[in-house]
C-alpha cells in the first residue's frame, strides 16, 4: 500500500486536536499526518495529541509566514520520509471511514483527487442538519463581477448544475475546486512547482493555482465521490486562521489573471481556451466571452509539448494548436508578423523575450537585445542587469526574472524562464548532424559501439543502451589532475570558508551547522570554479539543471552524472518512463559539448569503479531514503580527496526548534557527528536546502 502523507497547515486552529484524531479514527492505510503550525504559538495540548499518535509530525515555524509557506514546508518534511502521496487539509475537517484506501485506489500520477464535500457541525462533530447537497463541483467565474471576494478574477463557485446532470458518475473530472482538501502524488506536486508564494502570495488563489497547472500541462482535476469531507465554512462565528490581507488577494488575483493570456506558468503546454472549451457551457461565461476577455490584448501563443490525450476531440485540439504554432507567432501588444513578411526561420530564432519583475506589468522588452546576442545558433548568457539591459539598472533590490519565448528552425515554439543570476543556455554552439542520417537536430548521442554521433529520434535506438560504469571509469581514472591545480588541505579550506563568509569565532563554538544566508547553490558552482576543482560527481541529475550551472561555470571540469534514469523500486520519486526519457534526453542536450559524461546505472554501481580520493567534490542528490542517502554519503566521501568538499541537495532543517525530518537530514547529521566533522554549512538550494562540508 502506498504511504499517503496528510499535511494540514494550521494556525491559530481551535479544532486541529479533533480533525487530527478523526484523521487517525478513519485512515485504513498506512498513513502519517504533517502538522505546520505557522505560529509563534503552540496548540494547548500539543504534547498529550503527539503521545497518543505516533504517526503524527510538527513543523513548527515559530512566526506567521502563510498557508502556502506552510504548506511547503509540510510537503518537504513528508517527502523526506518517503511519502508517495500528499492530501492537503484544513484544520477543521471530519473524513469518512476508509477515506485514504478509497481515494488512492484510483488515481493517476497527473491526477489531482478532490473527495465529495460535505458542512461540519464543529461542536457536535457530525454533519449539519442543512438538507443541502453535498458539493461535488466547482467553476471559474467569469472575471467581471467587482462584488466577488477578492474582486473579479476567476473565482471557484460550486456548480450545482452540473452535479444535477452527472449524478451517477462517481468518479468524474473537476474544473476546478474549493483548495480545503485536495490529493495528489507527492512527484506530481514538485513537477507542479507548488506552492508559488513569489507569484500568488502568502494565501489567495490556491485552488487556482493547482487545478490550472494540472490541467493546462495534461493533467486531470477529478472528484471521487465515493470518499467524502465534511468542512466547516468558519464565517464570523468561527473566524479565520489566516488573516487575509488586501495586498495578499490582490498579488493572487492578479497571477491568476495571467492565466487567460497563458503568461502564468512557463511549463504550460495547452491553452487556456481548451479548458473552457473542455467543460463548456460554463456558468457565466458569455458565448463571446473570448471577444469580451480578449478585447484589449490577445493571448500569448502556448507551446504544445508531448500531452497525453485520452479522447478524439482532444487529440484534435492538439494537433489544431500545432498547426497554429507553425505561423508566425502573434506578439503581445499587437506587434505580429505579417503574413506576407514571413520567412521560414532557420537556427535559433528568439521570437520574444522580457526581463523585469514575475507577475507584474513592470518588465523591459529585450527582444532585439537577445537576439544580437545569439552567435552559431546559441544564446549563452548570465541573467544580470549588464548581460541583459547593459547600462541600466531596472528594479533596483527586487528579485528580477527573464522569460524567452524561442524555436530551433521551424520546431515547436519553447518557453525558459530563468532568474537573476542564473545561467540561460540555448541552441547550440555548432550545427548537429546526425552520421548516419545526415539530418540536423537539437541534440545528438554517440552510439556505444560505433562512437558515432547519432540522433535521438530517428537512428538512435541502438544509442539507447546505458553507457557503463567501467566506461565512465576509463574517462575519469584517465584524466589525471594536472600538478599545478591548487589544492588546499583540509585546515586551510576551512579557514578559506570561514574568512570568505565571515564567520565569528562565537559562531564557530555554536552548534552546527551554520547557515550562510547570502550563499545560493549556484554559487557553490561558483566556488568549485575558484578552487580549480577539475573533476566531480553529481549523484541524481534529472534534466540536468544543475550540471549544466557547474560545467559552464567551470569550462575545465569533468563531470560525472549518474541517475539511473529510469523507474525503481524504493524510488519515492518515481516517473513515467516517457518522463525519465524526457529528463535523460534534455540532459544530453544541456550537456552537449562539456567535459561530462552521463552514466545511466545506479550509484552504488558506479562508485565501485571510480579511485578513491580522485574527485575534487561530489553533489548529491540521488534517492532521499535514508539508507540510499547514507550509502551515498559514505562511498562517495571516499571517493573524494581529503581537502575537497562533499555537498547535496534537499537538506530540509534550519532550526531544530521547527522539526527534523527523515532522509537526508538525519543521513547527514549521522555522517557528520561519526566523522566530528565542524564547520559544515547550510545554504539555499534549488527550492530547498543544500549542505556542504570538507572532507576530512
Amino acid at each position: 500500500m502506498a504511504k499517503l502523507s496528510v499535511i494540514i497547515p494550521s494556525r491559530d486552529e481551535q479544532f486541529l486536536i479533533p480533525t487530527l484524531d478523526d484523521i487517525f479514527a478513519h485512515a485504513r492505510g498506512e498513513i502519517e499526518v504533517v502538522a505546520v503550525i505557522d505560529s509563534d504559538k503552540w496548540p494547548g495540548g500539543w504534547k498529550e495529541v503527539t503521545d497518543r499518535h505516533s504517526n503524527l509530525h510538527t513543523v513548527h515555524h515559530g512566526a506567521p509566514r502563510g498557508m502556502r509557506s506552510a504548506i511547503n514546508s509540510g510537503v518537504a518534511s513528508a517527502t523526506s520520509r518517503g511519502a508517495d502521496y500528499i492530501m492537503k487539509l484544513d484544520g477543521h475537517c471530519s473524513l469518512s471511514e476508509g477515506f485514504d484506501v478509497t481515494l488512492l485506489s484510483e488515481i493517476d500520477n497527473d491526477w489531482v483527487v478532490v473527495p465529495r464535500r460535505g458542512r461540519l457541525d464543529p461542536e457536535n462533530w457530525c454533519a449539519t442538519e442543512t438538507h443541502k447537497p453535498d458539493i461535488d463541483y466547482h467553476y471559474l467565474s467569469f472575471p467581471d463581477d467587482p462584488n466577488d471576494f477578492g474582486g473579479p478574477g476567476l473565482n471557484g463557485k460550486p456548480w450545482a448544475e452540473r452535479a444535477v446532470q452527472r449524478k451517477d458518475v462517481l468518479v468524474d473530472e473537476e474544473l476546478s475546486s474549493q483548495g480545503s482538501c485536495w490529493l495528489m502524488a507527492a512527484s506530481y506536486f514538485q513537477r507542479l512547482e507548488l506552492m508559488d508564494q513569489v507569484a500568488y502570495g502568502p494565501f489567495w488563489s490556491e485552488f487556482q493555482e493547482i487545478g490550472l497547472k494540472c490541467w493546462l500541462s495534461g493533467g486531470r482535476v477529478m472528484v471521487n465521490k465515493k470518499a467524502k469531507y465534511l468542512h466547516l465554512h468558519k464565517g464570523k462565528k468561527y473566524g479565520r486562521g489566516y488573516r487575509l490581507e488586501e495586498s495578499s488577494l490582490v498579488k493572487g488575483r492578479n497571477h491568476t489573471m495571467l492565466w487567460p493570456w497563458n503568461e502564468a506558468w512557463a511549463k504550460q503546454t495547452l491553452p487556456f481556451e481548451w479548458l473552457i472549451d473542455r467543460f463548456w457551457p460554463v456558468p457565466g461565461w458569455r458565448e463571446d466571452w473570448r471577444d469580451v476577455l480578449y478585447r484589449e490584448r490577445k493571448p500569448r501563443v502556448v507551446p504544445i509539448m508531448a500531452v497525453s490525450v485520452k479522447t478524439t476531440e482532444e487529440a484534435r485540439v492538439v494537433a489544431d494548436r500545432e498547426i497554429a504554432l507553425s505561423k508566425p507567432v502573434e506578439k503581445q501588444h499587437g506587434q505580429g508578423v505579417k503574413a506576407d513578411d514571413y520567412v521560414e526561420p532557420a537556427g535559433l530564432v528568439i521570437h520574444d523575450a522580457y526581463y523585469g519583475i514575475k507577475a507584474t506589468s513592470e518588465h523591459v522588452n529585450v527582444t532585439t537585445h537577445l537576439q544580437s546576442l545569439v552567435k552559431n545558433d546559441s544564446l549563452d548568457i548570465v541573467v544580470n542587469n549588464s548581460t541583459v539591459v547593459p547600462g541600466q539598472n531596472p528594479y533596483r533590490g527586487k528579485k528580477k526574472t527573464l522569460t524567452v519565448f524561442y524555436r530551433y528552425d521551424d520546431g515547436p515554439l519553447h518557453v525558459v524562464e530563468r532568474e537573476e543570476k542564473e545561467w540561460l543556455i540555448i541552441g547550440q554552439a555548432q550545427p548537429l548532424v546526425c552520421e548516419i542520417c545526415g539530418g540536423r537536430t537539437s541534440s545528438l548521442m554517440e552510439e556505444p559501439n560505433s562512437r558515432k554521433k547519432v540522433c535521438s529520434d530517428e537512428c538512435g535506438d541502438e544509442a539507447r543502451r546505458a553507457i557503463t560504469p567501467i566506461e565512465v571509469t576509463d574517462v575519469f581514472n584517465s584524466a589525471h589532475r594536472d600538478a599545478s591545480t591548487p589544492t588546499m588541505k583540509v585546515a586551510a579550506l576551512n579557514d578559506y570558508l570561514i574568512r570568505k563568509f565571515s564567520i565569528s569565532p562565537q559562531r564557530l563554538r555554536a552548534p552546527m551547522p551554520i547557515e550562510l544566508r547570502d550563499f545560493h547553490r549556484n554559487d557553490l558552482a561558483q566556488l568549485f570554479a575558484e578552487l580549480g576543482f577539475r573533476n566531480g560527481v553529481e549523484v541524481g541529475v534529472a534534466e540536468g539543471r544543475f550540471s549544466e550551472v557547474l560545467v559552464k561555470t567551470n569550462p575545465d571540469l569533468h563531470l560525472i552524472c549518474c541517475d539511473p534514469w529510469h523507474a525503481y523500486s524504493d524510488n519515492p520519486q518515481n516517473k513515467t518512463k516517457e518522463k525519465h526519457e524526457f529528463a535523460y534526453n534534455e540532459a544530453k542536450r544541456r550537456l552537449a559539448g562539456s567535459n561530462a559524461v552521463l552514466n545511466t546505472g545506479y550509484s552504488m554501481d558506479l562508485v565501485r569503479g571510480i579511485k578513491p580520493e580522485s574527485l575534487d567534490f561530489c553533489y548529491i542528490d540521488g534517492n532521499h531514503l535514508f539508507d540510499y542517502v547514507m550509502q551515498d554519503l559514505i562511498e562517495w566521501s571516499k571517493r573524494v580527496r581529503s581537502g575537497g568538499i562533499v555537498s547535496g541537495d534537499d537538506y530540509y532543517q534550519l532550526d531544530q526548534k521547527r522539526w527534523v525530518g527523515g532522509g537526508v537530514v538525519e543521513a547527514v547529521q549521522a555522517y557528520v557527528n561519526a566523522h566530528r566533522i565542524s564547520p559544515w554549512f547550510l545554504f539555499a538550494g534549488h527550492k530547498s536546502v543544500d549542505f556542504m562540508f570538507v572532507k576530512p
